[in-house]
């Protein structure tokens, strides 16, 4: 009995399922009441992988057979090798006569053509698509519109042969042309929404262009502008510029696509300010960037010989590793990293989504359609909010330096302190005439100098004046170490700091080095009130040979918890911050505790200097330069300027020690030896302690500030030859050069 009652349920499920096939037949039945069919519901499909079948070959009892139905309202065949047939039984029940046409969503395949056989001479005929004119087309829209006659017989069929090089995704519906409209106003009101927002966001970034002039923004408009254009691809609108140009949808579509990815990928770049924060990370952004471009055009020139899935993946890649980097520069506190982070976040799940979509392995309708570019605007509006934080201090430094100097009171207080400070000091050493008093009145008197020197500069940034005037070029090793000799020379503190700036030996500063040696000094001025350790400040050039921009890092630490940005009333890193922010820097702190450091960074017009070969020869055991003497401003200054030209100096102030490297010098070393004639040095004594040691490759010169010297007086006393102080800069390396 058990058995009998299960073949009756079988039986009675198989007749249900009769009975409901039945119901519904698969047919698009237009009537007063039903004026829409979405075909996937009603149609069936059959691929055809020779892509060589004629529609005679179609409409055959044989292949008729072979068409698998549909069941579903967004249509997904993915990648297809030969042409894909769709056939659609269309019964037309409307009483008043209602225009009704076949409304197809697919912008982007190569060839879309529609047969209509049971119609009166065949006439309903078209082709379309990206590989056929836009003329094509019996309405001018970016969607397939294909007008059906009303006076139709009561049933017909439509066959639509469909060939695509990219993923085939295509939405079909009958409806009438009042269902139409409908329709083309939403979609078109939807694209004019987002393309508006596109144009706000990319108004207010020409504001910023102008106002900053900072690459950053430029790469962003590009970006804005290649959105747009990725939109209207995906939606069809392109072709509608050249109607008759065939295939130019699909080459806008891919410059856009890797346009965007390889935009996304410097726009990375200057936003996160790679160059300083992550510079092994930028190398790699740039080859990144760099790749997509190529792939751009490669696409664009011959769309037909690249697979489509090379350009999905390089774009997935490229948005993968962009939201690995944006993790790591959160990791690594790079500013305005966690802005980014929402940004490649937000991207990187849509885009994701809609490739999953595209591709057929997660349908949506809504996401096919709309998704990739409300995440691209999102992502967009997201690093518009850290631009605008990024541009606050600017926006409002206008406002800000105003009330700084005529409003802020406690910006005057502090003026007033450090001035009484040193009036301070030049009273309670007047009238004393001791070295150590005059010294302390003369640091004072500097110090006067100085807080005027920030006071000019200030009234400069707020008149929009050009803060420093043309100067002459100079090493900036040299350049630090007359900051530090400046320092030293009005220090009322004994102040101990470290400077390490061996590796900017090699780099020349030909713009600006003046307002530069006024930073290096305030920075130390200031920073040594907030530690009692030896302060420790590095510098090092930072440089990016592909966009020719060259940035000054400096970096001081250990700096407390007490030094706080944004927060300063007084005259002292809230200077620093208005200077640096009106060059074009900017100031940060990183690290927590005894690691806590504050970095500056500054654009910077500097060239590297490439060692001469003589040069070259001082830092091996070929030639060994030695300047011998006692300290003098003469001495310094030749010593300086031989570092600044990459010399390798040695600097001996006893005679007797220069008889120690005679006596250990190798076999193919030649001594260049330097003497000084000034008013502390008299080098004619000199050289007769060691002139019997010097060997026939040796040479001596003589650098004398004595306007009575003469070269021959000088080739006399045994000098091989004499240069006046004021010639050192045009003659000494030249005659180096021809002694040597």
């Amino acid at each position: 009995m058990t058995k009998s009652f299960i073949q009756t349920i079988i039986l009675l499920a198989l007749m249900a399922l009769t009975n409901y096939v039945q119901a519904n037949p698969r047919m698009a039945i237009l009537d007063d009441q039903n004026q829409e069919i979405n075909i996937g519901y009603i149609g069936s499909y059959y691929i055809d992988e020779s892509g060589r079948l004629s529609l005679a070959d179609i409409d055959s009892e044989q292949l008729l057979k072979r068409f698998i139905p549909l069941n579903e309202p967004f249509l997904q065949f993915g990648i297809v090798k030969g042409s894909v047939w769709l056939r659609i039984d269309i019964a037309q029940k409307i009483t008043h006569l209602h225009p009704i046409a076949l409304h197809v969503k697919a912008p982007r395949v190569q060839s879309l053509e529609v047969y209509a056989p049971g119609l009166i001479s065949q006439k309903i005929y078209t082709e379309m698509g990206e590989a056929h004119p836009f003329s094509n087309r019996l309405v001018s829209y970016p969607d397939y519109i294909i007008p059906l006659p009303a006076n139709a017989p009561p049933v017909y069929t439509l066959y639509l042969k469909i060939n695509s090089r990219s993923p085939i995704n295509l939405i079909g519906e009958v409806k009438s042309l009042s269902k139409l409209t409908l329709d083309i106003q939403t979609d078109t009101m939807l694209t004019g929404f987002l393309l508006g927002i596109l144009l706000l966001l990319f108004g207010s970034n020409v504001f910023f262009y102008i106002k900053t002039r900072h690459p950053m923004y430029f790469v962003y408009g590009s970006l804005l502008i290649g959105i747009a254009f990725l939109h209207l691809a995906l939606h069809g609108y392109i072709f509608q510029l050249l109607p008759n140009f065939v295939g130019l949808q699909e080459r806008v579509y891919n410059l856009s696509a890797l346009g965007c990815a390889a935009a996304i990928t410097y726009f990375s770049r200057l936003y996160l300010e790679t160059p300083i924060y992550l510079p092994k990370i930028d190398r790699y952004l740039l080859g990144l960037g760099f790749m997509n471009i190529a792939l751009a055009l490669m696409f664009v020139a011959s769309p037909s010989q690249l697979p489509i899935a090379l350009l999905s993946l390089s774009a997935f890649a490229t948005l993968s590793i962009l939201f690995v980097i944006s993790i790591y520069a959160v990791i690594k506190k790079v500013p305005y990293a966690p802005y980014y982070l929402v940004a490649r976040m937000t991207l990187t799940i849509g885009h994701t989504g809609w490739l999953l979509s595209n591709y057929g392995i997660v349908p949506n309708i809504l996401w096919f359609e709309w998704g990739l570019t409300t995440s691209i605007i999102l992502e967009a509006l997201v690093h518009f909010v850290g631009i605008l934080t990024r541009l606050k201090p600017l926006i409002g430094s206008t406002v800000k330096t105003e009330s700084t100097v005529q409003h802020n009171s406690d910006v005057f207080e502090d003026i007033a302190a450090r001035m009484k400070r040193q009036v301070a000091t030049l009273k309670e050493y007047q009238g004393q005439i001791d070295a150590k008093s005059q010294e302390h009145v003369n640091k004072a008197q500097k110090n006067l100098e100085h807080i005027s020197e920030r006071i000019h500069l200030l009234h400069k940034i707020h008149t929009g004046s050009v803060l420093s005037p043309p100067t002459p070029a100079m090493n900036l090793l040299l350049l630090i170490d007359r900051a530090d000799s400046e320092f030293r020379a009005m220090d009322l503190d004994d102040s101990v700091i470290e400077l390490n700036s061996h590796s900017t030996a090699s780099w020349e500063i030909y713009k600006d080095t003046a307002l530069i040696s006024h930073l290096y000094l305030t920075i130390m001025n200031e920073l040594k009130h907030y530690t009692d350790q030896t302060l420790l400040i590095e510098s090092d050039i930072i440089s990016n040979e592909r966009e020719g921009q060259r940035w000054l890092q400096i970096t001081a630490s250990p700096i407390p918890g007490s030094a706080i940005l944004n927060s300063q009333k007084g005259l002292g890193l809230r200077y620093l911050e208005e200077v640096f922010e009106y060059l074009g820097g900017q100031i940060t702190t990183t690290g927590d505790g005894r690691d806590r450091s504050m970095d500056f960074h500054i654009p910077v017009s500097a060239r590297y200097l490439e060692p001469s070969a003589l040069a070259k020869k001082t830092h091996t055991e070929e030639v060994n330069l030695v300047l011998i003497g006692q300290y003098s401003e003469l001495l310094a200054y030749t010593q300086d300027y031989l570092t600044s030209k990459l010399f390798a100096v040695s600097h001996i102030d006893q005679v007797e020690d220069i008889h120690r490297l005679f006596q250990h010098r190798a076999k193919q070393t030649r001594f260049a030896v330097l003497l000084f004639d000034d008013h502390i040095n008299f080098g004619a004594s000199d050289l007769s302690n060691f002139k019997r040691e010097l060997g026939i490759k040796d040479r001596c010169l003589l650098i004398s500030n004595n306007v009575k010297m003469s070269v021959k007086h000088a080739q006399a006393l045994g000098f091989d030859n004499c240069i006046a102080s004021t010639h050192i800069e045009s003659k000494l390396i030249v005659e180096l050069e021809r002694l040597t």
